[in-house]
């Protein structure tokens, strides 16, 4: 069997960030763009989608834990890739056993 999952990754903009000026010291800096800028969202709907700065699609028969399909858009940085990646495999292995226990039966 295979499943597949989704992931939009969705940059968020400065301007949803309210800055306190006031507090610079517990403030990250808004220009550099880290990890905890992006946010990752699993199965998106068409609106998600639109705004995504990348979206991230595997396919996976998690029997063998051998990827079938891979298709990625945009440019993301390495480490948001790899997590986006982990929680479609999470995805594609949850979606695994719902089907799974839909066939066979509990």
């Amino acid at each position: 069997m295979v499943s597949a999952c989704s992931v939009a990754i969705i940059h968020r903009r400065t301007s949803d960030v309210r800055i306190d000026h006031d507090n610079t010291d517990d403030e990250m800096n808004s220009s550099s763009k880290q990890e905890s800028d992006y946010i990752l969202l699993a199965d998106p709907d068409e609106d998600e989608m639109l705004v995504a700065e990348g979206i991230l699609t595997l396919a996976l028969m998690s029997n063998w834990n051998e990827v079938t399909f891979w298709d990625q858009t945009g440019r993301l940085p390495p480490n948001v890739a790899a997590e986006a990646a982990e929680l479609c495999r999470d995805g594609c292995n949850m979606m695994s056993k719902f089907m799974r226990e839909t066939l066979i039966g509990s």
